[in-house]
């Protein structure tokens, strides 16, 4: 009688435990749900963002490109160890017409921004996104182009 008591108590205990971790699942599958919804939100929001953008710089219009830009303006070579620099608002229209121009795979970064009507979404997350040689930011509800990527040869090029 004994024996069949422990069997009995350790069924329930498994039972129990099992029965519990059902429901923390559940409650743990509703945060994603919602983080699913915010990525799909954030998503639109950064296409949206993006088509404006590469419309101003494919007409070059240099009001809208720099009211979509976060100063001061970073940029670095391709490695992670290159150093970053920094350019003023002042500076960047220089810097920015260059970048168009650098050639990276037998393109330039303007063609490839005239290709790129629609961005991966993979390189984009509710505070982050990357087009190409370009990243943006997102903060207080709004997205701005904060960084570029240069190639070595443009970066000792705007040191001139």
């Amino acid at each position: 009688m004994k024996q069949l008591f422990q069997i009995f108590a350790l069924t329930l205990t498994l039972l129990t435990i099992s029965c519990g971790g059902n429901d923390k699942q559940k409650t743990q599958q509703i945060p994603d749900t919602i983080e699913t919804k915010s990525l799909a939100d954030t998503t639109k929001s950064f296409i949206s963002f993006w088509q404006t953008l590469r419309k101003a710089i494919v007409d070059n219009d240099t009001n809208t490109i720099i009211a979509s830009t976060t100063f001061p303006f970073k940029t670095r070579g391709p490695m992670d160890s290159d150093p970053t620099i920094k350019y003023n608002r002042k500076e960047f229209i220089k810097v920015f017409s260059a970048f168009l121009k650098q050639s990276y795979n037998l393109e330039t970064e303007i063609e490839d921004i005239m290709k790129t009507e629609r961005p991966d979404t993979t390189y984009i997350n509710n505070v982050w996104a990357r087009v190409g040689d370009l990243e943006f930011s997102k903060s207080n509800g709004m997205w701005k182009l904060t960084f570029a990527y240069l190639t070595p040869d443009l970066i000792e090029e705007l040191k001139r």
